[in-house]
């Protein structure tokens, strides 16, 4: 079946009061006159809206997200992710199930002491590496954020704005600090590409024509379905050129439809294959460049299990990439030394 776009959706949304005033009385030919003016209304003003929306959100397209609206968008999908994974955050003393803490946390950022346990040090081991990784990105200036998610789905994944999480699931399968390195350099490598945001630009640009569009035909009296009205309500916020995610009077209704959007588009189509393919050339090139053995990184690769859901690239063609790239870095390998703390990984192999 076609889809229907969005005038069509709009239209079909729309009720007229005069078509339906007339239906009630049994004038079927003064109802058809009636829709069928009706409907040419809210086509003329279904097409000035969409030249509206044209002016205003087509430029969203080619623009560079800015940092804040980034770190913004990607808490609201890290967290997202984390509850579409039925994840749990790999800590003590302050996590989503102690409520208390997690208040006490918010109120007073930074001032909340995990107490010392094998799993407070494996997330303060593994912030310890990404962020020393980081550093050799071309986007240190980040504030990154790394964790460990209570999952037995061996994965890794990364959100815009510097958050990168990998579940005990793969961690179980990490033999040493320089593979734990090349997973972290990965997430890296995505983050500092932008790649997510690339999709993240198309979800705000489709809910910035909707809601401009909408805005527009709601503004000239037309009615609509309630979903829409509240989809046209959100116009507002993307008609001042300034949109603020962090915003005292942003919609919260608005950040959890960006970042739903992006998720349902990021489960069903993952990044491209040329994206995964530089994620891939960073996790090498940082590795190498923090003196690990970026060999490591094949060896743990040919370890995944390989899903019928992995968007990632054939492994052949990935294996073949990484090798290419270290050839041009053999100068560089092998100079620096790295000690392995990877001995904190036992907390999660009992």
């Amino acid at each position: 079946m076609r889809k229907l776009g969005l005038l069509g959706a709009l239209l079909l949304s729309s009720s007229g009061c005069a078509t339906l005033n007339a239906i009630a009385r049994g004038d079927v030919q003064g109802a058809v006159r009636s829709g069928a003016h009706e409907t040419g209304s809210i086509a003329m003003a279904g097409v000035e809206g969409k030249k509206e929306s044209d002016r205003v959100c087509l430029p969203m397209k080619d623009q560079q997200v800015p940092l804040g609206e980034e770190r913004a968008i990607g808490g609201a999908i890290a967290v997202g992710l984390t509850d579409r994974n039925k994840a749990h955050f790999f800590i003590d003393g302050n996590t989503e199930k102690n409520l208390a803490t997690l208040a006490a946390a918010q109120k007073t950022p930074g001032k909340v002491k995990l107490p010392d346990s094998e799993r407070n040090n494996l997330n303060a081991y593994l912030s310890q590496v990404g962020r020393n990784l980081a550093s050799y990105s071309p986007r240190p200036e980040i504030v990154w954020t790394f964790g460990v998610l209570e999952s037995p789905t061996v994965n890794a994944f990364s959100a815009p704005g510097g958050y990168v999480f990998v579940t005990t699931g793969l961690l179980k399968m990490i033999d040493n600090e320089a593979q734990l390195a090349a997973v972290l350099a990965h997430e890296i490598g995505h983050i500092s590409g932008r790649h997510a945001l690339k999709n993240y630009s198309a979800v705000k640009y489709k809910q910035c024509d909707f809601a401009t569009t909408g805005g527009y035909m709601l503004a000239k009296g037309l009615d609509m379905a309630p979903h829409l009205r509240q989809a046209a309500a959100y116009a507002k916020f993307f008609s001042g050129g300034n949109f603020d995610l962090d915003s005292k009077d942003m919609a919260a209704g608005l950040i959890s439809s960006l970042a739903d959007g992006f998720i349902d588009d990021f489960i069903t189509s993952g990044l491209s294959t040329p994206d995964e393919l530089e994620a891939d050339k960073y996790a090498v090139e940082l590795t190498t460049f923090a003196g690990y053995d970026a060999g490591e990184y094949e060896k743990l690769l040919q370890k995944l299990p390989q899903g019928k859901d992995d968007h990632h690239p054939a492994m052949a063609d990935r294996l073949k990439a990484i090798g290419a790239v270290r050839a041009d870095l053999a100068a560089f390998a092998g100079k620096g030394s790295k000690f392995d703390n990877s001995a904190q990984l036992k907390v999660v192999k009992k």
